[in-house]
């Protein structure tokens, strides 16, 4: 199209030239006429006109032949200036064209993207449903790895103090153990004072016996008597009441061929003491 119009400038450019060409000659031609039949009248003059006319004519000719030449130029820039807004017009419109052509392709686009956000939409508020159970399951863990700690800590803490339990058992045992075993040793030190006082007792009996041939009650010392006050002695009057039976029955002259033994002092205060040194019993006939 522009290629056109630009071809169509330069036809009528040329059209314009030999326009003023033709009409150059054209005019030289009547010129020339009329010169000749001016030449007939004045001779003398003829030469010096015609070089003037010439040059007149020229110099015109030259003048709008530099005229056109710039009006070409000018010509040439504005159909450039158009031929380049033109073509990025047509650029345009080839585009706009093809974006038209694409409008059909770019609606079912649109609609499948408005399809896919729809899609979208509902698995967003499934994920976000799964996130609040997530929430929740991590919630959850979290409470038991928290429960777990604290079981753990609390194990820690049971086994720790059941340490602490058994090592003080352990000292309240040896302590318990060591206690019972310094009260032992007391009462069988008290025992052994008791059983040594019985002896002595018994002996002075069996001399008094062996003397007189009767034992006579005498009043016991006061520390003896309190020593003696902590013994429980169940049924002692009717000890006592057997044992006189038993010596006033015996013969006297027995009496004298009763040996101990002086060395051990168990064996006969096994016969005469019960097992706890505190009831005497009856001496057994052959």
């Amino acid at each position: 199209m522009l290629e056109n119009l630009r071809e169509k400038f330069y036809s009528v450019q040329q059209d314009l030239t030999e326009s003023l060409r033709n009409f150059t000659l054209v005019e030289v031609s009547t010129q020339k006429h009329k010169l000749e039949h001016d030449y007939e009248k004045h001779l003398t003059n003829a030469g010096a006109e015609l070089l003037h006319y010439y040059q007149s004519t020229w110099e015109e000719i030259h003048n709008y032949n530099e005229e056109n030449a710039k009006k070409a130029e000018e010509v040439d820039t504005l159909i450039g200036a158009m031929h380049s807004q033109f073509h990025q017009q047509l650029a345009w419109m080839q585009q706009l064209n093809q974006q038209l052509c694409q409008l059909p392709k770019l609606q079912q686009n649109v609609q499948d993207l408005m399809k896919t956000i729809g899609e979208l939409e509902g698995l967003f508020e499934e994920v976000e449903l799964h996130l609040v159970g997530l929430e929740d399951i991590i919630e959850t863990q979290a409470l038991q790895e928290k429960q777990l700690d604290e079981r753990f800590k609390l194990a820690l803490y049971k086994e720790k103090k059941m340490a602490h339990f058994e090592e003080l058992r352990d000292k309240l045992e040896e302590e318990h153990r060591l206690r019972l075993q310094q009260l032992e040793e007391q009462e069988r030190h008290v025992l052994q004072e008791r059983q040594q006082t019985f002896d002595e007792v018994f002996q002075e009996d069996l001399e008094l016996y062996k003397a007189q041939g009767k034992i006579e009650r005498l009043p016991a010392h006061a520390d003896k008597q309190a020593a003696l006050e902590e013994i429980d002695l169940e049924g002692d009057e009717q000890a006592q009441a057997a044992l006189n039976e038993f010596l006033d029955d015996t013969d006297p002259g027995l009496s004298a061929d009763i040996s101990f033994p002086s060395g051990d002092t168990s064996e006969s205060d096994a016969a005469v003491f019960d097992e706890g040194g505190c009831k005497p019993k009856p001496c057994d006939t052959a």
